[in-house]
């Protein structure tokens, strides 16, 4: 997780940083803004939902909490659950902190693999009727390619063969659901020569 915000922050792709004096000026000068950010990341590989409450609650307490990220909600475990009846209590408990707390949380959420082949939506992600239940926004992120005089959806295969073609795709960002404000998309490159930003087409549906 770090080394992605450090290399993004750089602008550089770190499958490709060639180790220059330029490329290490970069990634050390992104380092040091990145280090004076007020960021904490607690990089595990699972968390249990009540030492997520606890750590908010220390965060907030100790230097202030602007925003919560989880990435992503099948991390969060609950002792006992599985399934279903743990996705609707780690939504249910990351609410409760929205809440209690009063800040956005951001949730990564995996998709269904049968679902992303027909185009993203509110239907997608895994566990979806907890998470368009408890939700104020879902997004969705899918590549996309312009065919016909619209964008459509690639497929897992055709969307590899572009990014190692070009080393970016083009990503369609949709709001699935808005409780406060309109619905839409936008189209964006993915770059990864810029370490994963988002940048403008030059053509927009």
């Amino acid at each position: 997780m770090i080394e992605r915000l450090v290399f993004m922050a750089a602008g550089l792709d770190a499958l490709k940083a060639t180790g220059t004096t330029s490329d290490r000026k970069r990634v050390s000068d992104a380092q040091g803004q990145l280090a004076d950010l007020p960021l904490f990341v607690c990089d595990v590989g699972r968390i249990a939902l009540a030492t997520l409450h606890a750590e908010a609650r220390r965060q907030q307490a100790s230097r202030g909490l602007d925003a919560m990220f989880v990435d992503h909600i099948q991390h969060v475990t609950v002792p006992g659950l599985k399934g279903a009846q743990l996705l609707e209590d780690v939504m249910a408990g990351e609410k409760g902190i929205a809440m209690n707390l009063d800040i956005p949380v951001v949730q990564v959420s995996h998709v269904n693999r049968d679902a992303a082949k027909f185009g993203l939506g509110l239907h997608s992600g895994k566990g979806s009727g907890s998470i368009e239940q408890d939700s104020n926004v879902v997004l969705t992120l899918e590549p996309v390619s312009w065919m016909d005089g619209s964008w459509q959806p690639m497929s897992e295969g055709d969307a590899d063969f572009v990014r190692q073609r070009d080393n970016r795709l083009a990503v369609r960002v949709k709001s699935n659901k808005n409780r406060g404000g309109q619905r839409g998309y936008s189209v964006r490159h993915l770059d990864f020569d810029l370490g994963g930003r988002f940048s403008a087409l030059a053509r927009e549906a």
